[in-house]
């Protein structure tokens, strides 16, 4: 499992075409999102009620009360080759610890894998102190673990991967103990920089034998320390790490046989024993978590562990003395789920683009890292009812109000509707309206009561509400409160007049806006991803930087937006309106669709359109400067004084495409197919057409001056008037 955060860009370019949202096996569970726009994220850590979240190219993020803080509160210069960058994080009280391979700047490369020590005020990360200089490898930038967990007596644990070396913490008799392959402890004060170069290195070693590590764990109800191990290309691994533990690696993975358990018998101190839980076909294996949470009560002896191979949380069962784990399925007996076997009893949840971290809050909900899509998501009970705030103390005056009759039910019901239509008190669903019932005003005014007298949660009173709302007894226009709902993932917006509205770095992936109005609108570094724009108004809105990765804008208005350096990789445009759009730096796949696109007179200045299918395209009066067009697909397309200058159309083919008064003024045309297109009148002064194929061309009239036209077929060609001065047209078939 070579280059695990590197290859993930591969494994989703290749195998992933769109975003899928994560799913719970277990159905009293559900998973929302809870921050996005992240950029590599590779671990978090509560503080408190805040979480700082690393991400791998030197952020550390700061989220507070649920809001991600646009500035990063610490940017650190790492190497990110691979398996490098900003790795770990821990904290004691309110010291915190970070695990990183720094470079003295981001391009210059690693100088060491290191731990930082920093005070935290609840704030900012001040007071830096290196603690720990552990190796690197400046040749193969692979296995550096980084992961770091904090005991229950204070102990700091960090693990480091072999880096490729081989020698005695990886089981063989030969060199010097260097710090690898190794469990540390974390020497808090920074007296010993350097474990290796200590008179006992062996005394900073939980563990050693470990090929690399993604995740550490201690059991909150034993203290044990666990951790997961990546295998080469077998057996991953679940290990129960007590105190000088021997992994076994390099002469094992997965469980050992007499001979691999032979050779590892009293080794330097360290006791081997096989793993608690093996895969033989790798997956993966990353962040893991005991089950300590009263929401998740089912799960109370359970153990969660995240993989990075196909997004999967696993789920194990403990046995009684909390050391290893209990199946009913047979084939797991052996502790190992052998390659092409499957079950079904130990997933949890599935989905997920890469899992680098789960944790859970001090809200008692899951929170997940998932890194291929840069979102941190939130599995929690599917029966939870979502209260924004506190609901606010006058609400209590006004139940004993009610209760002692001085004020009457519709006042105190109007205040309830007030809380509800301002957003205060957020329903999780909006309720089924039944015939109005009398009787629920007993049953709702005892629990009113007993919430004034802080009897029942703000949770437990807003079910009620709902009950209340169910019963007819509150009145709510909900389609005026849906088109006025706060902006989350997955909100429905559709069929909404939310013209000139400020919706800046929100995160609304995957959300419904159809058939909607948005003129004006700001979206400026909004997340947008897989959001439906189908058939909606965005005339002049700012798209900026918006990420709209899959996005559906078919036949959508957007004349003149501004979409400059916005994200369009599997979007759809099909049919959209975009004259006069700006486009420039815009990021562009090949599966994003365009077909039957208005860009008459759009600016695509820079844009990289290689590979596009710009088939039936509008593109009359476009600016196509310096845009690359290699291999694209311009079927059917107009394009009738368009400025392509400069542009690369290398291997390119247009048929049926009207070019007429184009600028392609030192456009690059190689090897480009050119069937019943009309260039007529155009500029193709100084471009390069060697070894192009023009059929059924109209050059009338066109600027070919110092043209390059070595080795091109010209059949059926019209150039009257044409201007070949200069021209050179060594080995060019049809040429004048």
């Amino acid at each position: 499992m070579k280059y695990i955060l590197f290859l993930l860009v591969i494994f989703l370019i290749t195998t992933i075409p769109a975003f899928a949202a994560p799913n719970i096996e277990d159905q009293d569970f559900i998973v929302e999102k809870f921050v996005g726009n992240l950029s590599e994220p590779t671990a978090m850590h509560f503080i408190d009620n805040d979480i700082l979240v690393l991400e791998k190219g030197g952020k550390v993020l700061l989220i507070k009360n649920g809001v991600l803080e646009i500035e990063p509160i610490l940017q650190i210069d790492v190497d990110t080759a691979f398996d490098r960058g900003l790795l770990g994080i821990t904290s004691v009280n309110s010291t915190l610890f970070l695990f990183f391979t720094e470079a003295e700047k981001a391009s210059t490369g690693p100088v060491g894998n290191r731990i930082y020590r920093y005070d935290w005020n609840g704030q900012e990360l001040q007071n830096g102190l290196l603690i720990h200089d552990l190796p690197v490898n400046y040749t193969l930038p692979e296995h550096n673990g980084g992961n770091m967990v904090t005991g229950l007596d204070g102990t700091v644990y960090a693990v480091l991967g072999d880096a490729s070396h081989e020698g005695i913490l990886q089981n063989f008799n030969k060199g010097n103990f260097d710090d690898t392959s190794v469990i540390l402890y974390v020497d808090q004060t920074g007296s010993t920089l350097k474990p290796r170069l200590s008179e006992n290195p062996q005394n900073f070693y939980h563990a050693i034998g470990i090929r690399n590590s993604f995740g550490l764990a201690i059991d909150s109800k034993t203290g044990y320390l666990w951790d997961t191990e990546n295998g080469p290309e077998y057996f991953d691994e679940i290990n129960l790490v007590e105190p000088k533990f021997n992994s076994g690696w390099k002469k094992v993975m997965g469980p050992a046989n007499q001979e691999q358990r032979k050779s590892l018998e009293d080794y330097q101190g360290f006791v081997y024993s096989d793993p608690e839980f093996s895969w033989e076909t790798t997956v993966g294996p990353t962040a893991l978590t005991f089950v300590d949470s009263e929401l998740f009560g089912k799960y109370e002896d359970y153990l969660l562990v995240g993989e990075f191979h196909t997004g999967k949380i696993y789920k194990f069962k403990l046995n009684s003395e909390r050391n290893g784990f209990v199946f009913e399925d047979p084939q797991l007996a052996d502790q190992v789920l052998n390659r092409d076997e499957e079950s079904d009893e130990i997933i949890f949840a599935t989905g997920f683009l890469g899992i680098t971290d789960i944790v859970f809050g001090p809200d008692d909900f899951l929170y997940v890292i998932s890194y291929g899509d840069g979102t941190i998501y939130r599995i929690i009970p599917s029966d939870s009812f979502e209260i924004e705030n506190v609901i606010p103390g006058w609400l209590k005056k006004n139940v004993s109000w009610w209760n002692n009759y001085q004020i009457g039910d519709n006042t105190f019901f109007q205040s309830i509707k007030y809380l509800i239509e301002n957003y205060v008190i957020i329903l999780s669903k909006i309720p089924v309206v039944e015939n109005e019932s009398e009787s629920t005003i007993p049953l709702f005014k005892k629990n009113a009561t007993s919430w004034g007298k802080n009897q029942i949660s703000d949770k437990e009173f807003g079910a009620s509400i709902e009950f209340l709302i169910s019963g007819s007894l509150i009145e709510l226009d909900w389609d005026e409160m849906r088109c006025n709902s706060p902006l989350k993932q997955d909100v429905d917006l559709s069929d909404c007049d939310l013209s000139g509205k400020d919706f800046s770095r929100m995160d609304i992936s995957l959300a419904k806006i159809k058939n909607s109005y948005l003129n004006g609108s700001n979206f400026f570094e909004t997340d947008l991803r897989n959001t439906d724009f189908s058939n909606s108004n965005l005339v002049n809105t700012n798209l900026e930087k918006a990420n709209l990765r899959g996005a559906n804008l078919t036949n959508a208005d957007l004349g003149g937006a501004y979409l400059f350096g916005a994200n369009l990789i599997n979007a759809d445009i099909s049919n959209a309106n975009l004259v006069e759009a700006n486009l420039t730096e815009v990021i562009i796949s090949p599966t994003t669709i365009f077909s039957g696109a208005n860009l008459m007179r759009a600016d695509l200045n820079g844009v990289d359109l290689s590979k596009i299918n710009l088939k039936q395209i509008n593109l009359i009066g476009a600016i196509l400067t310096n845009v690359n067009l290699k291999l694209a697909s311009l079927h059917n397309g107009n394009l009738t004084g368009a400025n392509l200058m400069g542009a690369d159309l290398r291997g390119s083919i247009l048929q049926n495409v009207d070019l007429s008064g184009a600028n392609l003024m030192g456009a690059d045309l190689r090897g480009s197919i050119l069937q019943n297109v009309d260039l007529s009148g155009a500029n193709l002064m100084g471009a390069d057409l060697r070894g192009s194929i023009l059929q059924n061309v109209d050059l009338s009239g066109a600027n070919l001056q110092g043209a390059d036209m070595s080795g091109a077929f010209l059949d059926e060609v019209k150039i009257r008037h044409a201007n070949f001065e200069d021209v050179i047209t060594v080995g060019c078939y049809g040429c004048p």
